[in-house]
């Protein structure tokens, strides 16, 4: 039993006050002399000094972290809100691209980069773009708010916007969005029970020159649907759904070298259709041979009071099957008691593909139905007896499973993928590891993998971390947490999602939350978008709002970012203890900027160093230097987009008929030097 006596400790809309903790056990007692000054509460948090500090009960260190944990859940202290910090409009972006990249040498109809395409943004998984992400930027508009997205959005070449809805109470499986009012364009009605989330596809049209056509691919149904709403085809996919897999299938992803569209559910099962007709390419779905992970139990995160609330919380937005619980969903998300938890990697120039999965049962050394070690598959379709079908090529082993997607090299030498106890592995496309880094906490989605400089960048909850690909060695070289908050009491820096790589930095969902122990994840109280430099891992902008998310952030080729709201983890803090964070919103979201000359800015210089690289090493890598050609088109296409002025669009017109590194340096440093993309 313990007690403790008062003394203001912060006034924040609660009272909170401690003289000191008392715990008697046993008739032992630990003491915890008081009184704590707010402002030295404060200063302990904020210098991360609370880990030192330690109380005894019956001989045991406990961490400070412990306790706070208990005011904070039994008292309410951390009622004070905490307010985004202010950043000033950064200048161009210092980092340069350097020396010879890795390049594909197929032209797969994915790998545009200036256009998010797919989940992780094509089909090796890169989450990389060619563009600039606006460096200044606020919430614009918002659309579907009744609606939750768990698996990001999709863009066609004039930033309209796709997206499925996770368990929506309307019966549509996939929504297309006016890119510049988030206005609805059509939607595709579901078929049967509601369905959970997957991520579109979208594809140029070899058929027809210009034109762009969205796959989805669900569960058992799969279909193709041009930019206008018509649908092309949409057929069965040889998988059967139940409330309990509705949501296992992500999406699909494109083989170029079969001219297919791929998909796996969560109990392993890949099919396999012809990207034009939707024709069923193998006999039968093929199951890789891992067995089912561990699905350790939320009973002490989650009681059935407190999921009884959270599933009330999100009832307006989410219109569960019969069938399926609050609770399976949460297994889903945190991929539990499955084969597949994540999306998979498909190398366009060889058409290996790539899963993270659990390996077979007896692999863990005890055959008992479950897998507590995972594995990285490569599969390749071949052809057998005059039949289609998947074998497996190589496999690796790994502790404790895998909580990340895997991603290529942009050549597909490489395989980046990490293991559930925090490293991130390297290894070739014989499945041979060659290194590995530990990040210290569990990496999360996908590891963002840049064609520059051997560049990863990994995420997890507290932090975001860059690794260089030396070859035999990954080397660690910067670690942060992206501090965009002046933090309320008891309150943390935290990483909320994953990351992408744009031409100018870093883009990153960030927020103030709160830990609770036991709990896997820390509570976020607020989210905002920011903008890292790629360099130093410095904040260089940041922008407050709209809410939580879980999967990637969407970047347009406009160069404005869209995301879907999916705060699962907030209806926690909203259940528990309401008044320490608003109530939750839904809807997709796109960033809006009042500032495109600087769009014009970004792109030009980055344009310049780019083209500068391409034409130092064209001797040397001459594949390298024509992928920094097209590069460099890419970023004048998106500065001409937002040029509205005469004098500055002639130029940039100019540029891109005649592209020369003199002319992008004297216009970028005029435009360094304005900070405005009018006339130069």
């Amino acid at each position: 039993m313990g007690r403790h006596a008062s003394r203001t400790l912060c006034s924040c809309g609660v009272a909170v006050t401690i003289e000191r903790i008392e715990i008697r056990r046993n008739s032992v007692r630990s003491l915890i002399p008081g009184p704590y000054p707010c402002d030295k509460g404060l200063a302990m948090r904020r210098n991360g000094l609370e880990r030192k500090l330690r109380w005894r009960v019956l001989g045991d260190a406990v961490p400070l972290r412990v306790w706070l944990a208990a005011i904070f859940f039994s008292v309410g202290a951390v009622a004070c809100h905490s307010t985004p910090k202010v950043f000033p409009i950064p200048g161009p972006s210092e980092w340069k691209p350097e020396g010879c990249r890795p390049v594909s040498r197929s032209e797969s109809g994915i790998e545009g980069r200036g256009i998010w395409r797919n989940l992780h943004t094509d089909s090796r998984n890169s989450d990389e773009v060619s563009v600039v992400l606006s460096p200044e930027f606020s919430p614009g508009w918002v659309a579907e708010s009744s609606m939750w997205n768990a698996s990001g959005v999709v863009f066609d070449r004039f930033s309209n916007v796709y997206f499925t809805p996770l368990f929506p109470h309307e019966n549509v499986v996939l929504i297309g969005l006016d890119g510049k009012t988030g206005n609805r364009l059509w939607a595709i009605p579901g078929k049967g029970n509601r369905v959970g989330a997957g991520s579109p596809m979208v594809l140029d049209d070899p058929d027809r020159p210009g034109e762009e056509i969205i796959y989805l691919g669900l569960q058992d149904r799969a279909l193709a649907v041009r930019t206008s709403g018509e649908v092309v085809w949409d057929v069965p996919t040889g998988l059967s759904r139940t409330p309990s897999n509705s949501m296992s299938v992500f999406g699909v992803n494109y083989s170029a070298r079969a001219d297919a569209l791929v998909a796996v559910a969560a109990d392993g099962s890949i099919y396999v259709l012809d990207r034009k007709t939707g024709r069923k390419l193998l006999s039968a779905p093929q199951a890789l041979p891992g067995a089912p992970g561990v699905a350790r139990t939320l009973a002490a995160e989650l009681t059935p009071e407190l999921s009884a609330k959270v599933a009330a919380i999100v009832s307006p937005f989410l219109n569960l099957p019969p069938g399926l619980e609050f609770e399976d969903v949460l297994h889903i998300i945190f991929g539990e008691g499955v084969v597949v938890a994540n999306f998979f990697a498909i190398d366009s120039d060889t058409g290996a593909m790539y899963f993270a999965a659990t390996a077979p049962d007896e692999a863990d050394g005890v055959v008992d139905g479950v897998a507590a070690t995972g594995a990285l598959y490569r599969m390749d379709l071949v052809h057998d007896d005059g039949k289609i079908a998947l074998r497996e090529t190589c496999r690796k082993t790994f502790r404790g499973g895998s909580a990340s997607t895997p991603a290529l090299r942009a050549d597909g030498e490489r395989v980046y993928v990490a293991d559930a106890e925090g490293r991130v592995l390297a290894l070739n496309s014989s499945c041979e590891q060659l290194w590995e880094v530990d990040t210290g906490e569990q990496v999360h989605g996908s590891i963002a993998v840049s064609s520059d400089k051997g560049e990863l960048y990994a995420s997890s909850s507290r932090a975001i971390t860059k690794i260089v690909d030396r070859g035999d060695r990954g080397e660690l070289i910067w670690q942060t947490r992206p501090d965009a908050y002046d933090l309320g009491p008891l309150q943390e820096t935290i990483n909320v999602q994953m990351l992408t790589v744009a031409a100018n930095g870093i883009a990153f969902q960030g927020g103030a939350g709160v830990s609770r122990e036991g709990a896997r994840v820390p509570f976020p109280l607020r989210t905002g978008m920011g903008l890292l430099d790629r360099d130093t891992g410095e904040v260089l902008y940041f922008s407050d709002g709209p809410d939580e998310a879980v999967s990637v952030v969407s970047i347009g080729p406009d160069g404005m970012m869209v995301i879907g709201d999916t705060p699962f983890r907030r209806a926690f803090v909203r259940a528990i203890r309401p008044s320490m964070t608003e109530p939750l919103s839904g809807g997709v979201h796109k960033w809006t900027t009042a500032r495109p000359d600087l769009i014009v800015r970004d792109a030009v210089c980055a344009a310049e160093s780019r083209l500068a690289n391409a034409r130092a090493n064209e001797t040397l890598c001459p594949e390298s230097s024509r992928d920094e050609e097209f590069l460099v088109q890419q970023l004048l296409a998106q500065a001409a987009l937002h040029a509205d002025h005469g004098v500055m669009a002639s130029s940039i017109a100019r540029l891109q008929k005649a592209p020369e590194v003199s002319g992008l340096a004297n216009l970028c440093a005029r435009l360094a030097e304005s900070g405005s993309g009018g006339p130069a």
